[in-house]
């Protein structure tokens, strides 16, 4: 029996599971920016944007590679949040 496609929302949750698997006060903020694109901002107290890169970046082309959708993930400060408003979540 095959499995039904994820959705982009199950590559959402799945990448804010992965960042809270290292960062757990980590928020986010999603925007829609185009068909099957996205950005995640991530908002924590990251010591290098590598914390998020390494993290993240292998997924996220197997996510565009295996369904054509895009997340990009993107490290912020706490400060640099309060410009954008707070994490949803």
């Amino acid at each position: 029996m095959s499995r039904a496609p994820a959705s982009a929302e199950d590559y959402v949750t799945e990448l804010k599971e992965l960042v809270r698997s290292r960062f757990p006060d980590a928020r986010f903020r999603l925007y829609k920016v185009g068909n099957k694109e996205y950005r995640l901002h991530a908002i924590a107290k990251f010591k290098s944007l590598f914390d998020i890169l390494d993290l993240t970046s292998e997924r996220t082309t197997d996510i565009l590679v295996d369904s054509g959708v895009y997340v990009g993930v993107t490290p912020m400060s706490p400060e640099e949040a309060e410009l954008y408003g707070n994490g949803d979540d």
